[in-house]
């Protein structure tokens, strides 16, 4: 069976992009990947990369499908109406793509290191199948922004799916911002409601699915036969949140944020052979990462003990990796 992806991402996101379509075209060949992209650049760009096996949609048609978008856009940060069509572009595209059994939604961030096929055995016979963050004892705290993380979402084309989807996307339409709230976070809190409302939802156990900072800490990472594992499965993919670009060659995984440090294993097979392709895709764009700026209002004490703390914590868990 052929598995059938989405994603979504502007320019900002482009080298992330291509680094996802490269990883997961390597890891699934047959695999089908629709990408809605955000801005022209985004768009005119993939049109000359021209990858096999990608269909591309700009974001225009999909804001046509569904006016109302045009009235929720002005509303939202750009950030939050791309939170928002998250739901929306898995929307669009299982009703105009008929014959997508099950389509899988996929945050432009991951980076696929082998195959999905055991993701997609352990799922199988599920109408909805969605994966938790899996906090580790640091960052149990973000369980606020949602159990469940959207980096991975699939649905089928069966009742409980489809009612899932469409469920999804009226939450988003009708409110989607980046507050916190008892019941709602972006598009991502939404989630944490239903296992309890579908019976045919599977959580993904494999614990090489979406390796990512807030969780790596929980387990053990290895290789064997050159292949990384995490604890006793082998990683699939890593989602590479909280990347910061600080020179040309110069990154700071902020890792050192869960006190694990950027060395060994985490940093040669996982963290450089991401951030080389990485690197090189922004420099053929003459692009840089683009930081979310801290707003805070804390006093000018506790920043000044804040900033103390960051600097020993950071000496002692080198998270800066220095391509060459």
């Amino acid at each position: 069976m052929t598995n059938n992806y989405c994603t979504l991402f502007d320019s900002n996101y482009l080298a992330f992009g291509v680094n996802l379509i490269e990883s997961l075209k390597e890891n699934d060949e047959n695999g089908i990947i629709y990408v809605v992209t955000l801005d022209k650049i985004a768009h005119d760009e993939l049109l000359r990369l021209n990858f096999n096996n990608v269909v591309l949609i700009d974001s225009s048609e999909i804001e046509k499908a569904y006016p109302q978008l045009k009235t929720i856009k002005p509303k939202r940060s750009k950030a939050e109406y791309f939170f928002t069509l998250s739901p929306v572009v898995c929307k669009y595209i299982m009703e105009l793509f008929v014959d997508i059994n099950r389509l899988t939604y996929l945050d432009s961030d991951l980076y696929f290191f082998s195959s999905p096929a055991p993701l997609f055995e352990e799922i199988k016979d599920s109408s909805i199948a969605i994966i938790e963050h899996r906090f580790s004892f640091l960052t149990r705290s973000n369980i606020k922004y949602g159990r469940f993380n959207v980096g991975w979402i699939s649905f089928s084309r069966d009742d409980q799916g489809l009612e899932c989807l469409n469920k999804w996307y009226k939450d988003c339409i009708d409110w989607c911002f980046q507050k916190v709230e008892p019941k709602r976070y972006a598009d991502q809190k939404y989630l944490d409601i239903w296992p309890l409302k579908y019976r045919n939802l599977k959580i993904i156990k494999h614990k090489g699915a979406n390796l990512a900072s807030w969780n790596i800490a929980n387990y053990k990472i290895k290789k064997i036969n050159n292949q990384v594992y995490v604890d006793q499965d082998k990683l699939i993919f890593f989602h590479f949140a909280n990347i910061k670009q600080i020179g040309v060659l110069t990154f700071k995984t902020n890792l050192s944020r869960v006190l694990i440090r950027t060395s060994g294993i985490i940093k040669d097979d996982i963290y450089i052979p991401y951030l080389k392709s990485l690197s090189e895709k922004l420099q053929k764009l003459d692009f840089k990462i683009l930081s979310k700026k801290d707003i805070n209002h804390k006093s000018f004490f506790i920043n000044i003990l804040v900033k103390l703390y960051r600097g020993m914590r950071d000496l002692i868990y080198n998270d800066i990796i220095e391509l060459k």
